[in-house]
């Protein structure tokens, strides 16, 4: 299945869900879930940030650019950030991991002013559930 747009991530992840939504909110770049456990933020990412490990100099691999007030308003709602991708793969992480990340690391995305960046491999891949990291 080829995702293209918002409006297909929400439908991918909800068909993906194994938790029943009982409100949506649809914004401008990205939707709001909420089940009886979790609040979601869905966002659709058309590219995985490559250049991740050049532009911060480690060996981190692929990463993830958001932009920051989003993982703000995140962290504030106590939601999961999810993201789907073209491919249909559905990422998430912990928002509080993602701005601390950011923090430590100083990872401004340089040509995109408000955005900043964490490595892919902190995010878990999203089979339904979100599992607790211990």
């Amino acid at each position: 299945m080829i995702i293209a747009n918002l409006k297909d991530a929400m439908q991918h992840f909800e068909n993906n869900l194994k938790e029943n939504v009982i409100r949506r909110d649809l914004y401008q770049y990205h939707a709001m879930f909420r089940t009886s456990r979790n609040k979601y933020f869905i966002t659709f990412k058309r590219d995985y940030y490559k250049s991740f490990q050049y532009h911060f100099n480690n060996n981190d691999g692929w990463g993830q650019i958001s932009n920051k007030e989003l993982v703000q308003k995140c962290i504030q709602e106590e939601a999961i950030f999810v993201m789907v991708m073209p491919d249909s793969k559905i990422y998430y992480i912990d928002p509080v991991e993602f701005m601390d990340y950011y923090k430590k690391n100083k990872t401004d995305v340089p040509h995109l002013e408000g955005e900043i960046a964490c490595p892919l491999k902190m995010f878990s891949r999203f089979t339904g559930e979100v599992e607790v990291k211990t």
